[in-house]
């Protein structure tokens, strides 16, 4: 019966849960966290490429801090740059994006500086309705431009009086403010995202004014260099700041496909990296946690009187599935392979693995291959619920068929 069935996977899935507590192994180094990613996307990328690829993301979340998912995308930058070669991607504490400065008579390149982060611009706000202006003489019209001219003036000076060095815009500039801005030293970035604004803002340590006339000195941040040059016909703006925690990733090369390959692979490796938490994270991979996992659940199964021990053991022959797999695509003989690992567990421990270039027995975690525990939970919950859903469709469905009582009086027939 269906209810039967997911009784003994619920149970199965408790009884995986208990076993990778004692399976799996704490962090011992950093080099441990570079096994864990070489694992995950080893054959994603070239050898070469992927220490270097495995150090950067490492260097990235202990930048964001463990376990701060969330945070990842937001606070690491990603952008590809036609100049150099592969080998010469690179992490900075700076923020990076394609942007140039307002007025080429600004000045190109700085030193430390303030810098303020408006979610707007400087100019005058329209009106939200319709309106009609009646000029009835010359200097009506002309005094009208002079009180938006001295709106605009009035801002400029309210950012040169706190010392503002860059104002980044998500908005656009008036004209009448660009001579104003060159003429107070002010470099100005405009047509930001919003993305791109809370990332200035985290790398700077400024906080974000929703316009200028509510600015206040708290709310600017700061740089250590800040710089705009061109690569391959394209502006790129750069501003390096230790304050706060943001990284941007500077992929280089030749060619935009390998270029864009380097950041997906780079975006693996930080996913790995960040999810990297609790006492003991590190599993075995190459399919030895699914083999010890059905080896246990198949020893706990003959102590259940009932018929879960049936389900419990065909969730065992499930997980079995992924190193026969794993055996088949190396072209070895997957029964065989099952059962030399099963052997090698049961005597001389549970990260004992096979190796696929000769067959032979390894440790697993000294030949570097480790699972992150947190995908073979997932993929254990995930799984495990997913069958439950369809066996209690199949329950529901069962229970709508009606009882009916057969007629022993019906001449069987045959042909």
């Amino acid at each position: 019966h269906p209810t039967t069935i997911i009784q003994g996977y619920q149970k199965s899935l408790e009884i995986c849960r208990k076993e990778l507590d004692s399976l799996a192994k704490p962090m011992a180094s950093a080099s441990d966290l570079t096994k864990i990613i070489g694992t995950s996307i080893g054959k994603k990328i070239n050898s070469s490429m992927l220490d270097l690829v495995s150090k950067l993301a490492i260097e990235s979340s202990e930048s964001i801090g463990a376990g701060h998912v969330d945070d990842e995308r937001m606070l690491v930058n990603r952008i590809s740059i036609e100049e150099g070669a592969l080998g010469d991607t690179e992490l900075i504490s700076g923020f990076v994006t394609r942007k140039q400065r307002l007025d080429q008579s600004m000045p190109g390149r700085g030193e430390s500086c303030t810098i303020a982060v408006i979610d707007g611009g400087i100019e005058v706000p329209e009106l939200e309705f319709d309106a009609e202006l009646e000029i009835s003489s010359i200097g009506v019209k002309d005094g009208f431009d002079q009180r938006n001219r001295e709106k605009i003036i009035k801002m400029v000076r309210k950012l040169s009086s706190l010392g503002v060095g860059i104002v980044i815009l998500r908005d656009g500039v008036d004209y009448m403010a660009q001579n104003a801005l060159r003429e107070a030293g002010i470099t100005c970035f405009r047509r930001f995202d919003k993305d791109d604004l809370n990332r200035v803002a985290e790398q700077t340590g400024a906080k974000i004014s929703r316009s200028i006339q509510e600015l206040e000195v708290e709310q600017l941040g700061s740089c250590t260099s800040w710089s705009q040059r061109k690569v391959s016909g394209v502006n790129y703006l750069t501003i390096l700041s230790d304050v706060g925690r943001g990284k941007t990733l500077i992929a280089r090369g030749s060619s935009a496909a390998l270029r864009e390959e380097v950041i997906r692979t780079f975006d693996d490796a930080l996913g790995v990296a960040v999810r990297v938490s609790g006492p003991a994270p590190m599993l075995p991979g190459g399919g030895s946690t699914w083999s010890y996992l059905a080896n246990q659940l198949r020893r706990k199964s003959t102590k259940l009187s009932d018929r879960g021990q049936l389900a419990v053991e065909g969730y065992a022959d499930a997980l079995e599935t992924i190193p026969r797999v794993l055996a088949e695509n190396s072209g070895q003989d997957p029964v065989d392979r099952v059962l030399q690992l099963s052997a090698a567990q049961s005597t001389m421990g549970p990260w004992m693995g096979c190796d696929i270039n000769n067959g032979s027995l390894i440790d697993l975690y000294d030949a570097g291959i480790v699972d992150l525990r947190l995908v073979i939970e997932n993929g254990l919950s995930g799984a495990t619920e997913g069958a439950i859903s369809v066996l209690r469709i199949d329950d529901l469905l069962w229970a709508k068929v009606e009882p009916g009582h057969p007629d022993w009086n019906e001449e069987e027939v045959t042909d």
